[in-house]
């Protein structure tokens, strides 16, 4: 049966959709691409019903997009008065759709499952399905993309935004829970299984980076579409274990769901229940259906924004906590964020693994530029600095120190998240590559360098401010508030940023604060060596 769960705005009047976001109950994609939800006019229950009923219907429901921007993110719903009837055939696939509105003597009465199919043949109407209609038993979270070829705004601004929703959508069930921690760097089964029901779903992208509709170009802004599409295709797998799925256009006007990405051709055939003959679109052929043919129906869609992760992060930092939860346990990353407060599995972890200090090499080809000018420099100051002092060489005389200059196209996505887990000390300057801290351990820490221009001007990051705000499991450092006097840059224009100047770090000034950051890291370390109670 139809159903939906929406909240609202606090103030109403500066949004211009009716709700905040909703999950959607039987709710059925069209091949003209409406959403239609079959809900009867007598379970609607808000205010002046009719009144409330047309609103519905003229109104959009929610905002799919992460920013709101233009009203391209805005998703229109309409409701049919009827319940929505699935027919199943021995081999449990779909044999027949049929609305019919279910009265109080259909609910009072007990019917066998042969009653039932009586009451449809007579009362129900039969629907239009297409020969690849296909009803989607797991949740699923929609959305329009935003700026999806950047990093940080693909993690604050989209995932960000399905995460939210999936916290917020979520039965109590699945997100209450006593967490046990275990001595065998294991997490408990009960919090395993728990993650594993909220992974337990579809992303659907209901937009097509590939589009060029006047509004759509905001999908990637100026980002490249191809980084935005593997972004896409691999950023998901950190929150659902289940294929990523998008909303289709074919050139005959269809919609349809499928598998990211779209495929180029596809023979789009209609059964009409009614007399069951068949028509098939192919996709070279200018040919449409009424519009009224159901493509995909869902069991459960939750789809709206209820404040833009990146724009108001105050409040938001529970959600960051929760995600790297969900990234580690889809790695299989040990120990768990759990754990990060049980000192035995930390001594045991720091005791074995490297110290790691990652300094990012962003290639001088970027479009804005803003880079860190002397990053080689400062990896063999750091070498030779930390290698010959004495807290290193005390406590540490077992861990190998690793400086690694990087540079992201080196590792695929995966690769990057497990990187980062190990990381101590991560010097980034400050563009996307800074929101990849959010990956970080609890006790680590991210020197952001500032941004320059070519009169020497140097300033405060908003990536700093953000992250610095939002981020517990790290340090955020601004770099400006290490250095005392003016900070040098080498002037270099480039085609984003006329007065590009990249930041000239001192080596003497990381040094000392990489220092400061692994004595901070390595707290419970040295008690355990020194046999100090905390």
């Amino acid at each position: 049966m139809g159903n939906y769960h929406c909240n609202r705005y606090l103030d109403i009047s500066s949004h211009p959709t009716i709700f905040a976001s909703c999950a959607l109950e039987n709710v059925c994609l069209t091949t003209s691409g409406k959403f239609l939800l079959f809900l009867p006019n007598d379970r609607i229950t808000m205010g002046y019903k009719e009144e409330f009923i047309n609103n519905l219907n003229s109104k959009p429901w929610i905002y799919t997009q992460g920013r709101v921007q233009t009203d391209r993110g805005n998703q229109f719903v309409t409701l049919v008065d009827s319940d929505l009837i699935l027919e199943y055939n021995n081999e449990n696939k779909i044999k027949s759709v049929t609305s019919i509105k279910i009265d109080e003597n259909l609910l009072e009465n007990n019917f066998d499952k042969k009653s039932i199919l009586e009451i449809l043949s007579k009362n129900g109407k039969p629907l239009k399905i297409a020969s690849n209609f296909n009803f989607i038993k797991k949740p699923v979270y929609g959305l329009k993309r935003y700026a999806s070829g950047n990093m940080g705004h693909f993690i604050f601004e989209n995932l960000m935004m399905v995460f939210t929703n999936m916290i917020n959508h979520a039965s109590t069930k699945t997100t209450t829970t006593t967490t046990m921690i275990r001595k065998d760097n294991k997490s408990d089964n009960n919090e395993n299984s728990i993650i594993d029901k909220l992974m337990d779903n579809h992303i659907l992208f209901l937009d097509d980076l590939f589009d060029n509709s006047p509004d759509n170009w905001i999908s990637v802004y100026e980002y490249d579409k191809d980084m935005a599409t593997k972004f896409s295709l691999e950023i998901p797998k950190l929150i659902s274990k289940n294929s990523v799925l998008q909303l289709c256009k074919r050139r005959n006007g269809n919609f349809l769901i499928e598998e990211l990405p779209c495929k180029e051709s596809v023979v789009d055939s209609v059964i009409d229940e009614t007399t069951g003959t068949t028509t098939t679109n192919l996709q070279k052929e200018n040919v449409i259906d009424d519009g009224s043919t159901l493509q995909t129906c869902f069991s459960k869609l939750i789809v709206g924004l209820t404040k833009d992760s990146f724009m108001d992060t105050e409040g938001k930092e529970s959600l960051v906590i929760k995600y790297r939860e969900f990234a580690y346990h889809s790695l299989s990353i040990f120990p768990k964020p759990s754990q990060e407060d049980d000192e035995d599995i930390m001594v045991n972890y720091l005791s074995e693994k490297p110290i790691i200090i990652a300094i990012h090499y962003k290639s001088p080809n970027s479009h804005y530029g803003k880079t860190i000018w002397n990053t080689q420099e400062l990896s063999e100051h750091l070498q030779k600095s930390l290698q010959n002092d004495k807290y290193i060489k005390r406590f540490h005389s077992q861990n190998r120190i690793e400086v690694k200059v990087f540079d992201f196209k080196d590792m695929n996505l995966m690769e990057q998240v497990k990187f980062f887990s190990n990381v101590d000390v991560y010097i980034t300057d400050q563009g996307s590559s800074a929101y990849y801290c959010v990956y970080m351990r609890k006790g680590t820490t991210v020197i952001i360098a500032p941004e320059c221009s070519a009169n020497n001007e140097c300033v405060t990051t908003l990536g700093f401010r953000k992250l610095s705000s939002l981020v517990l499991n790290t340090q955020v450092i601004d770099y400006m508030d290490l250095s005392i006097g003016p900070i040098s840059c080498n002037p270099r224009p480039t085609p984003g940023f006329s007065a590009n100047c990249d930041a000239i770090l001192s080596p003497d000034i990381i040094s000392k604060a990489v220092l400061a950051s692994l004595k901070k890291r390595n707290k419970i370390l040295i008690q355990s060596k020194l046999n100090i109670i905390p």
